[in-house]
C-alpha cells in the first residue's frame, strides 16, 4: 500500500510563515524570523526487524545485488519495509541496504540502515526499488561513508517510481565522502525528502542535494551544521534538483551557526522549468561560492517561477555572489552596486553579512 506523503512536507513555508513587518518608515520587506528552525528528528516509531552486520557476517554475493554487481549486506529475500539493518564492521564493504525490490508491485518503505561509529562502508541505500516508490526510509551515519564514487540515499528508485519522505543524518562526528540525496528518483518525483549533516560532521568529495527527481522535486530541505566540500573539488548544494522541465517548489536550505561550504548553495534547480517559494537561508555561517534561491541558468532558457526567498543573516559570509536567482553566468559573475531587487520574492538582510556583490534577478 502506497503511503501518504508527511502532513508537514514543507520546511520552507512552515519556518517561514510567522512574520513581522516592522513599523513605520521600513521596507515592506523588512521583517524578523522567528527562533531558527529545529532540523527534523527521527520518527518515534522506528523499524522493528533488527539486523546486525559486524565481522562475522557473510556478505551476499553480487549476482544478487539489487543495484549494482558488488557483494553487499542487507536483508535478502527482496525485504521491502520494516527493516532496522545497523552496520559495524570496516574493509572493502561495498553496498549496504535497509529495504529494497525489483518488483514492480512492491513500495519499499520505513526502513532504517545505521552505520555506526567506526564502521565504513562505500555506498548505503535506506531504501532501494527498481519499479516503485520508496516512502519514509532513513540512513544515519555515525562512521565513515567513503570510496570512489561514494554515496548514500535515504531512498533511491532508479527505473520508474518515486521517492517521498525519504531521510539523511550524517550525526556529529560523522563523515561521508560522497554523494548524498535524502530521496532520489531517476525518472519520477522527489518530494519531502531530507538530508541533515550536524555539528562536528564532514561531508566532501561530492554534493548534498534534498531530493533529486527527474519530473519534480519539490518540499524538500537540508540542515547544514558542519563541513561540507574541500577545495580541491567542485562540490554543490541542492535543496530540490530536477531536470530540464521539471519543477521544484518549496525547497529550503538551511545553514546554520558555525557551518562551513566550501562551494554554491542553492535551494533549488530547474534548468527550463519551473521554481517557486524556494529558500535559502544562511545564518552565522560561511558559503565560499555562490549562493540564491534558485539556480536557473540553463543554456539561455531560464527557469520560471515566483516567491523565492534568500535570507542572509547574522555573520554570513558568501564569498562568491549572493542573489535570489542565478540566471546567466556573465551577468551574475560581474560586481554591481545595484541595490537587491524584485517584484517575486524576497531578499533579507540582517546585521553583519557579508558578500562581494548581492542582486536580485526577477523571476
Amino acid at each position: 500500500m502506497r503511503l501518504s506523503p508527511s502532513p508537514n512536507p514543507s520546511f520552507a513555508r512552515s519556518f517561514l510563515s510567522t512574520v513581522t513587518l516592522l513599523a513605520l518608515g521600513q521596507s515592506a520587506l523588512a521583517y524578523e524570523f522567528t527562533p531558527p528552525p529545529r532540523p527534523p528528528s527521527l520518527p518515534a516509531d522506528l523499524p522493528e526487524n533488527l539486523t546486525l552486520i559486524d565481522s562475522s557476517t557473510t556478505a551476499n554475493p553480487g549476482s544478487s545485488n539489487p543495484a549494482s554487481n558488488w557483494d553487499w549486506y542487507g536483508p535478502t529475500n527482496e525485504s521491502t519495509s520494516n527493516n532496522d539493518v545497523h552496520f559495524s564492521t570496516i574493509g572493502e564493504r561495498h553496498y549496504i541496504f535497509g529495504g529494497w525490490s525489483k518488483e514492480e508491485s512492491n513500495v519499499v518503505s520505513f526502513n532504517r540502515v545505521v552505520i555506526e561509529d567506526g564502521a565504513e562502508i562505500k555506498n548505503t541505500y535506506g531504501g532501494y526499488s527498481q519499479n516503485q516508490n520508496v516512502e519514509r526510509n532513513i540512513v544515519e551515519v555515525f562512521g565513515k561513508v567513503h570510496g570512489e564514487d561514494s554515496t548514500v540515499y535515504g531512498g533511491a528508485s532508479s527505473t520508474s517510481g518515486d521517492a517521498l519522505d525519504n531521510m539523511v543524518f550524517v550525526r556529529n562526528g560523522g563523515t561521508v565522502l560522497g554523494d548524498i540525496a535524502g530521496g532520489q528518483a531517476q525518472n519520477g518525483r522527489a518530494i519531502g525528502n531530507v538530508v541533515v549533516v550536524e555539528g562536528n560532521a564532514v561531508v566532501a568529495e561530492g554534493s548534498i542535494n534534498g531530493g533529486i527527481g527527474a519530473l519534480e522535486a519539490s518540499n524538500n530541505s537540508v540542515f547544514i551544521y558542519g563541513q561540507v566540500g574541500d577545495s580541491n573539488q567542485s562540490h554543490s548544494v541542492y535543496g530540490g534538483h530536477t531536470d530540464n522541465g521539471g519543477t521544484s517548489n518549496g525547497n529550503m536550505v538551511y545553514i546554520g551557526a558555525g557551518s562551513f561550504v566550501d562551494d554554491q548553495v542553492f535551494a533549488a534547480f530547474a534548468p527550463r522549468g519551473t521554481a517557486s517559494e524556494n529558500i535559502l537561508v544562511i545564518e552565522d555561517a560561511t558559503v565560499q561560492g555562490d549562493a540564491g534561491a534558485v539556480n536557473a541558468f540553463a543554456g539561455g532558457v531560464y527557469t520560471q517561477g515566483t516567491g523565492n526567498e534568500l535570507h542572509l543573516l547574522g555573520n554570513a559570509i558568501v564569498t562568491g555572489g549572493a542573489v535570489f536567482v542565478k540566471k546567466d553566468f556573465q551577468e551574475f559573475s560581474k560586481s554591481s552596486s545595484r541595490s537587491p531587487r524584485s517584484n517575486a520574492g524576497r531578499f533579507h538582510f540582517r546585521e553583519r553579512q557579508r558578500a562581494p556583490y548581492a542582486f536580485a534577478c526577477a523571476l
